[in-house]
């Protein structure tokens, strides 16, 4: 992709914008703080892992839990080890 086809699809500012200082959606979120602090975001861990819904699940409640909400972040990732638990061994 040339520049002038990244300025016209909005990745570059044109002369009238304002600079892009980073696009990257790893360095926003949306609604709080609870993952901005720490070293790797679960969602890269996830991915580069690749784990699943129910472990990637897991590891965002588990990771958030004491900054966002609490015990209740804990029984979700229960209900997700629980789900795994059926569905990845049916047999016990």
């Amino acid at each position: 992709m040339d520049i002038e086809m990244a300025v016209q699809m909005g990745i570059l500012p044109n002369d009238n914008d304002e600079p892009i200082v980073d696009p990257s959606p790893l360095k926003t979120q949306i609604a709080g703080t609870h993952y901005k602090h720490l070293p790797i975001q679960p969602v890269v861990y996830c991915q580069r892992n690749g784990l699943g819904f129910c472990e990637s699940s897991i590891i965002k409640y588990v990771s958030r839990h004491g900054d966002k909400n609490g015990k209740q972040d804990l029984l979700k990732a229960r209900h997700f080890i629980d789900l795994l638990i059926e569905l990845e061994y049916p047999d016990g």
